[in-house]
């Protein structure tokens, strides 16, 4: 391959086979001849040179030609990604090499740049011209300040995290009797999302109850967090506990929790049952004043479910005693601790990249919080309106697609409509708005974090909420609805496009209407409850994967679930699109020629770039277009190329009888 000289960019070239250097004042004249020089010389063999190697290695992709073709759909698109795709490596035998290497090592797309906008208004304080500030942004803002300032001084932190823990739950541990420890520990784990001494959650008619206390190294951080839990209690309750005191305690109970198997069993909630429950693992009552405390009743409990029934007891035993209340109280809150700090702590003295790499990285994790966020800069009518109409598209051709293919057996073809009519897209406009009040924020980072976790959780239950749910899945741009609701999230704007449909629709389809299509996949293959014969089918669509497709990896290491319904999902909307032009190669950008199915897979398996150079990375890629046949007449790939497979698995490829 032809290089630039030092210093110099050719602009003749497409940015994939250049690396552009900018110019010093010192040598700006000297360069600018050398550039002269080297510009003309090399402008000839470049132009040769591209015109013959980009997509020349394609074999047999050329297709049909036509002078009465109609323009490519989108140059500016394909412009953009001439500074991502490799072209040194050949798309036949590893589309993964081809399509992602630049973003490993960096590279903004516009996508990128785009959800961005949003963090960097959060870093600088700074909203967007046409952005009005909303009190999530004011909030996030201030979030960021302190937390930038607080965690490199991380004993100061965690002293505060306590302090905002006993201001919010003090009562709770003055007294750390057995009821007022399960209730903080449901307040841990279901107002803040934390970890507590034993996790409590409530799904449907069910609680579940998990001993989660095993940590026993006292030293590091962890020695830091125990300090600040004692000083706490300390402080606000008067009680005479000490550091060693508590050192004495966790030793006791790691070397009885040490020997324990972690005993897993169910309990029915009846008024004739309950009793076993009291005897064995905790006062039953006690359950009820926990969930009573966070708005829930015991009486619409059916089961309890418990793992780890000797730790909880023997927890329980002691809660129970009247012996050092503040010592107990200074345990439940160190745990509290434990989980809130985890992962925000920046060593003194370091500052740029990773201090707010931390900061920016664990206020995008409250996902509520920032889709409420983005959904300031992101969303629009116009989005909302492209949005509707691709999920339509791809609701009508994955009904066509699901009935004709012998996964979904006939005893289930009723139940199988009834999902289609029933599911239906939430976007971002309509969950931008929420009735919870937004904290103020505080120059106290612990406080702060406190009142975001909980605010966080407080609009999760307010979304399930509006929508009659109970649980819901993240899956790439989206969340899942349990088989009712397929929600867009704000980021997923940032790549919808509202040029007119000649130069929008099929980006829009790559990008969104994959998406779609595999959540569809996605909800259909593990969400839905099928009968037998169904089920079955299933289950032998993932072993033909699990054979042809993940052969020599360990099904442990890789998701193979997700790999499979973004390989479903791609068959769906390439089903979906009705071209008469889709393998004719037309002009592009600059020397570029691409077809429109070229430009549709190198787009859309662009933006599932991870930037890791991992084995789930690579086949998330890969496969799909593996599964795809089209892929590979696309390119041209021969029959002994890795990426074209002459088969396909028989129970989705084959249609039902």
């Amino acid at each position: 391959m032809v290089s630039p000289q030092p210093g110099c960019t050719d602009s003749t070239a497409p940015p994939v086979l250049t690396s552009p250097a900018p110019f010093s004042h010192s040598h700006r004249r000297t360069s600018l001849i050398v550039c002269g020089v080297a510009a003309f010389l090399l402008f000839g063999m470049v132009t040769v040179f591209v015109g013959v190697y980009l997509f020349g290695k394609h074999r047999g992709s050329a297709g049909p030609t036509s002078i009465e073709i109609t323009p490519f759909c989108c140059p500016d698109e394909v412009e953009r990604l001439t500074r991502y795709v490799n072209t040194t490596a050949f798309p036949c035998k590893n589309f993964f090499a081809y399509v992602c290497p630049e973003v490993t090592e960096g590279a903004l797309s516009r996508y990128t740049i785009e959800r961005y906008r949003p963090l960097h208004a959060v870093i600088t304080g700074a909203m967007s011209a046409d952005v009005p500030m909303g009190p999530v942004g004011r909030f996030l803002i201030a979030y960021f300040k302190t937390c930038v300032r607080a965690i490199v001084h991380y004993d100061n932190f965690v002293s505060s995290l306590a302090n905002a823990f006993l201001r919010d739950a003090g009562d709770l541990l003055g007294k750390a009797s057995a009821r007022e420890a399960m209730i903080f520990c449901a307040t841990v784990s279901m107002r803040y999302s934390l970890s507590s001494v034993i996790n409590i959650h409530i799904d449907n008619n069910t609680v579940s109850l998990e001993f989660t206390a095993d940590v026993c190294v006292v030293r590091g951080r962890s020695s830091v967090t125990l300090a600040a839990a004692v000083e706490a209690i300390r402080g606000t309750t008067n009680a005479t506990v000490t550091l060693n005191d508590m050192v004495k305690l966790v030793t006791a109970l790691c070397n009885f929790f040490r020997g324990e198997r972690r005993w897993e069993a169910q309990y029915q909630v009846t008024a004739n049952s309950s009793s076993a429950f009291s005897q064995e693992v905790w006062n039953i009552r006690d359950i009820g004043a926990a969930m009573n405390a966070l708005g829930f009743s015991l009486k619409d409990v059916r089961v309890i479910t418990v793992y780890g029934i000797r730790e909880i007891r023997h927890l329980y035993d002691m809660f129970n005693g009247n012996k050092s209340p503040g010592l107990k109280g200074a345990y439940l809150l160190w745990h509290a601790l434990l989980s809130g700090v985890d992962g925000l702590h920046v060593p003194e003295g370091e500052f740029s990249l990773p201090l707010f790499q931390t900061c920016s990285e664990r206020m995008i994790s409250m996902w509520h919080i920032w889709d409420l966020f983005e959904a300031e800069f992101l969303t629009s009518e116009e989005k909302d309106s492209q949005a509707r109409h691709i999920f339509a598209t791809i609701k009508d051709a994955a009904r066509e697609h699901f009935k004709e293919s012998a996964v979904f057996d006939t005893e289930d073809l009723d139940r199988l409509e009834e999902f289609f009519e029933k599911i239906d897209l939430v976007t971002p406009s309509a969950i931008s708005k929420t009735p919870v009040q937004v904290p103020e924020a505080t120059l106290d980072f612990g406080e702060n974090l406190l009142r975001a976790y909980a605010f966080e959780g407080k609009v999760a239950a307010n979304r399930l909420s509006a929508l009659s749910a109970t649980k819901t899945l993240r899956h790439r741009d989206v969340s899942i609805v349990e088989d009712r609701y397929i929600l867009l999230s704000p980021a997923s704007y940032s790549y919808i496009r509202t040029a007119p449909p000649s130069k929008s629709h099929l980006p829009n389809m790559a990008l969104l209407g994959w998406l779609l299509a595999e959540s569809f996949w996605g909800i259909a293959l593990n969400l839905i409850n099928w009968k037998s014969k169904t089920a079955a089918n299933i289950g032998r669509l993932h072993e033909c994967f699990a054979k042809n497709y993940f052969k020599g990896f360990s099904l442990d290491d890789i998701d193979s679930r997700e790999v499979i319904i973004a390989a479903l999902g791609l068959s769906t909307v390439h089903k979906a699109l009705n071209s008469t032009e889709w393998h004719v190669m037309k002009p592009a950008w600059s020397l570029w020629k691409l077809s429109e199915a070229q430009f549709f897979y190198i787009l859309g398996s662009h933006q599932r770039c991870t930037g890791e150079q991992s084995r789930d990375a690579m086949l998330e890629v890969n496969v799909p277009l593996m599964y795809v046949e089209d892929f590979a007449e696309s390119f041209g790939c021969l029959s002994d190329d890795k990426m074209r497979r002459p088969f396909r698995c028989p129970i989705h490829g084959v249609a039902r009888q």
